[in-house]
């Protein structure tokens, strides 16, 4: 990596933005926003008959909350 690479990362607006999100509590407080809804929608799907689908549904909304990027 030259150092030219480098100055142009930290003027780009970009990686400046990207920074700025990281060092705030943005990423850590949409995942658990993220969480809550899940834990939300999960209430209400044991109001359903239970079915595959709904087993499904449930699968889905853990597996959107417990992945990495």
């Amino acid at each position: 990596m030259t150092e030219s690479f480098f100055l142009r990362t930290l003027t780009c607006p970009f990686f400046q933005a990207r920074e700025l999100v990281c060092r705030s509590s943005a990423i850590s407080r949409t995942r658990q926003l993220a969480q809550d809804y899940v834990d939300g929608a999960k209430k209400v799907l044991q109001e359903l008959p239970h079915s595959e689908a709904r087993d499904m549904l449930k699968v889905l909304a853990e597996d959107l909350v417990a992945r990495k990027q």
